[in-house]
């Protein structure tokens, strides 16, 4: 990269999130480089049901995606989706919320129904409390970006959770990741917590925020066997709840009948 481009990157950079985030961005990252620092910034949105629903732009369907729906969809250069996240909807730990305009992927989002792995939640082992789901992959098209198409998305996804008796949204963002903040504070999530992991492996050390465990949050030492993590008491009729058939319209009569 010349002179010119890098210097055009900082500006840019400083414009739009401020000198204060530049220079922690570059201490991060050296950190990162020297001594495999990472650290995790952990937001809470909760209130699930009393979140804004709006039925989003006429020409977008709104809808969860079922197996077929990743592997026809999928394409990594265009959408940053690869075909084998279709096998996470198998055992209906994970669901996929997405918006679409004449069948292509305008955004979606993927939720864990429990506890994520750790290759979701920067390789350290997230143990959520019964009731929280977990956001930890969402798009939006380049075309479609500025329109809070992934607000109406994430907040219909919430209603829905909100009916199967979830009550919390979380999600991990790292700590240099300007752009992801901004967008969390907007979809009204609030931080809550910190970790930091220092390793270069795969299973790297971890301490977390003392605040994370007063909300039944535990974040630790991944390994190579996570023990299991707890469910909700009753099953979730997750096959009706969430499958490929609720869209926008329906969501919306559910909500306005509650």
């Amino acid at each position: 990269m010349s002179p010119a481009n890098v210097c055009r990157r900082l500006t840019e950079h400083i414009r739009r999130f401020g000198a204060g985030a530049l220079l922690g961005t570059l201490a991060y990252k050296l950190a990162h480089r020297l001594a495999g620092v990472t650290i995790g910034r952990l937001y809470l949105l909760d209130e699930l049901t009393k979140l804004p629903l709006d039925s989003g732009e006429p020409e977008l369907t709104y809808r969860f995606l079922s197996a077929a729906d990743i592997r026809r969809l999928a394409d990594p250069a265009v959408n940053d989706l690869d075909p084998s996240f279709a096998e996470r909807l198998v055992d209906n730990r994970h669901i996929c919320f997405a918006a679409l305009a004449d069948g292509q992927l305008v955004n979606y989002a993927w939720y864990a129904l429990e506890s994520p792995p750790s290759s979701d939640s920067l390789n350290a082992q997230l143990t959520l409390p019964v009731g929280t789901a977990y956001l930890y992959k969402a798009f939006t098209h380049v075309d479609y970006r500025g329109r809070r198409i992934h607000q109406t998305a994430l907040y219909a996804a919430a209603h829905v959770l909100a009916s199967q008796r979830y009550t919390q949204l979380t999600a991990i963002v790292e700590f240099d990741n300007w752009a992801s903040v901004r967008s969390h504070v907007r979809l009204g999530m609030r931080q809550v917590g910190w970790f930091l992991a220092v390793g270069r492996d795969a299973l790297p050390r971890v301490w977390a925020s003392r605040p994370l465990s007063a909300l039944g949050i535990e974040v630790r030492q991944a390994t190579l066997q996570p023990r299991p993590v707890a469910l909700p008491t009753a099953p979730l009729p997750v096959e009706a709840a969430f499958s490929d058939e609720f869209h926008d319209a329906e969501l919306v009569a559910a909500a306005a009948s509650r």
